[in-house]
C-alpha cells in the first residue's frame, strides 16, 4: 500500500556529489594521505628516539615507546616519577606543568642542559632535540681551566 507512494532518493549529500562530479575528491584524498604518512613517520621517529633513551637510561620495557599512553608511562619511568602521575597528564593546565617537570627530570638523568625543556614545546625543533637526547653524547662536563703554576728561578 505504501510502497507505491515512497520515492527513494540518493542519500549522498550534495557537497559529496559535487566533489565527486568535479574531480576534487582525489587531490584531497591524496593530500590527506601524505599528511597521514608524515604523521606516521614522525610518530615512528619519536618512538624510536624514546626507545633509545630508555636503553641509555637502562629503563625496562622500552617497547612502551610504540604504544600510545604506555609511552607516557615510559617517560615517567625514565624520569623516576610515580606511575600514577599519568592521571595528571589528562588534567588541563596541570598536564603542562607535569610535562615540564617530567622533561626536566629526563634531562637530568641524561645529563643535558635544563633549557632544552623549552625546545620540547616548539614543533619540529622538538624532534631534533629528541634525537639529540637519544643519540647525542652525554658528556656535558666542562673542561677544567688549565692552571700553570708560576715558575721560580
Amino acid at each position: 500500500m505504501y510502497e507505491d507512494s515512497i520515492e527513494f532518493q540518493s542519500i549522498t549529500p550534495d557537497w559529496q556529489a559535487s566533489l565527486n562530479s568535479s574531480g576534487a575528491l582525489e587531490p584531497l584524498l591524496t593530500v590527506l594521505g601524505f599528511v597521514w604518512l608524515f604523521v606516521l613517520a614522525f610518530y615512528i621517529y619519536s618512538a624510536i628516539c624514546w626507545l633509545y633513551i630508555a636503553r641509555r637510561t637502562n629503563t625496562a620495557n622500552g617497547w612502551f615507546a610504540f604504544i600510545p599512553i604506555l609511552n607516557t608511562v615510559l617517560m615517567l619511568q625514565i624520569a623516576k616519577r610515580p606511575i600514577w602521575w599519568i592521571i595528571l597528564f589528562f588534567v588541563p593546565i596541570a598536564n603542562i606543568v607535569v610535562a615540564i617537570m617530567v622533561y626536566l627530570d629526563i634531562l637530568k638523568v641524561l645529563k643535558r642542559p635544563w633549557w632544552w625543556v623549552i625546545m620540547q614545546f616548539i614543533p619540529v625543533v622538538n624532534l631534533v632535540f629528541l634525537g639529540f637526547m637519544a643519540w647525542g653524547t652525554s658528556d656535558t662536563t666542562l673542561a677544567e681551566p688549565t692552571v700553570i703554576p708560576p715558575t721560580t728561578k
